[in-house]
């Protein structure tokens, strides 16, 4: 699974460092493998900032909270 975090000034200045460690400390906390997480550039959703990206699926209005709950969910699906 590939997380992209968007890295723009307006995603960047909301909760963007939050969410990333919190998906990191789950993926070591849940010994979580094959998860990639990364800070991209802007997905252009700017109004609907923070954004992420899951497997080339945008979301948005993130908090470090939804994005654990958006991955976490996305692992029992598979």
């Amino acid at each position: 699974m590939k997380i992209c975090i968007c890295d723009w000034k307006s995603c960047k200045d909301k909760f963007i460092n939050y969410t990333e460690k919190r998906l990191n400390s789950d993926i070591e906390k849940f010994e979580l493998k094959n998860i990639f997480i990364e800070k991209c550039s802007c997905m252009w959703n700017c109004k609907s900032w923070p954004n992420i990206k899951i497997d080339n699926e945008i979301f948005n209005y993130i908090d470090p909270a939804k994005a654990s709950k958006l991955m976490m969910e996305r692992i029992n699906n598979r």
